[in-house]
């Protein structure tokens, strides 16, 4: 059944980065982050992290809890170049309680390639993959293709809404590619195409209390892979709830979606992408700050439960102040 939501009148500060490629589906979430919880009797504030005064309206607010939208905002560092800062530093500095993943937790799940290491000492099957050197030569393309197969998969190492994210079927493709990339995103990545059933599993709560949500199906109808664009194209994309998988697979799904979110450290809310391929079952990656519009993924998860949005929302701030309990 739902879970039970007590009445309430605690202040909450809502708080919203987001990297220039973020910034719309940023404030769709944001707009219903805000309508549900004074729906659910809290009294949400707006922080915006691009406003130069956040750091002081967060300590004003006098919040029993932040509720993160996206954590990530561009920084100035000592040279005048902007670096991408997450605002989970400053809320454990400043002792103030959030909601979802640990900044230690939320770094793992951030970095591709330590969290595909993490996945293999779980056991769990995932693409193998290369990370390009420093301007690399023919004689590395070809090992490329030799090692990871054809076509394969370029992305950036850390980003995150598919951004970067290409399928390339020739060496000169990924030549190109990696030239046209590596200038805003020098950390980058290839990996192993698997070519089969994209589902997406939430994950919610702590420890041993974490419960797996629904599986959800994505049916790419227009691209093999869900990249940028067509995250940007709702037609482009099929959502399946629960995914249209055997009852052995969902539950395989779920277990091993726990099991990451667990195993990883993780609080409030992850998403975690998999492809299953026949027999074969492999996690993709982890999200520890999923979007969460009305629309989103996890949002049509729960309604699959019977729940609505706002039960998920009140989830995830009830698992915060737990936590800072």
């Amino acid at each position: 059944m739902p879970p039970q939501v007590e009445n309430t009148v605690q202040p909450i500060a809502v708080i919203s980065g987001g990297l220039d490629y973020e910034l719309d589906d940023i404030a769709k979430t944001e707009a219903d982050v805000l309508a549900a919880l004074e729906s659910l009797r809290y009294r949400p504030t707006r922080v915006c992290l691009r406003d130069p005064g956040f750091a002081d309206a967060l300590q004003e607010i006098g919040a029993s809890v932040c509720f993160i939208v996206d954590p990530f905002y561009f920084d100035a560092s000592q040279d005048g170049a902007r670096e991408v800062a997450d605002v989970r530093v400053l809320l454990e500095t400043l002792g103030l309680p959030y909601t979802g993943s640990s900044c230690s937790a939320a770094v793992l799940c951030r970095d591709k390639i330590q969290s595909k290491e993490r996945f293999g000492t779980l056991g769990i099957d995932t693409p193998r993959g290369l990370q390009p050197p420093q301007n690399p030569e023919g004689s590395w393309f070809q090992h490329a293709f030799l090692t990871l197969g054809e076509p394969l998969i370029l992305k950036p190492r850390y980003e995150g809404s598919g951004v970067g994210v290409s399928l390339c079927a020739r060496t000169e493709d990924l030549r190109e590619r990696i030239g046209s990339l590596s200038a805003k995103f020098p950390d980058l990545m290839v990996e192993e195409y698997v070519d089969g059933i994209e589902v997406t599993v939430g994950v919610v709560g702590t420890g041993d209390a974490a419960r797996a949500l629904p599986p959800v199906e994505l049916e790419l109808l227009e691209s093999q892979i869900y990249d940028y664009e067509t995250k940007r194209n709702p037609d482009s994309v099929n959502r399946h709830v629960p995914a249209r998988v055997p009852d052995d697979v969902r539950r395989w799904l779920e277990t091993q979606a726990k099991q990451i979110h667990v195993s990883f450290g993780c609080s409030g809310l992850t998403r975690i992408d998999f492809r299953v391929a026949g027999t074969r079952l492999v996690a993709i990656e982890i999200n520890a700050s999923p979007s969460m519009s009305r629309d989103e993924h996890i949002p049509r998860s729960v309604r699959a439960l019977g729940w609505r949005y706002e039960d998920l929302i009140a989830l995830v701030v009830g698992d915060a102040m737990r936590k800072s309990s």
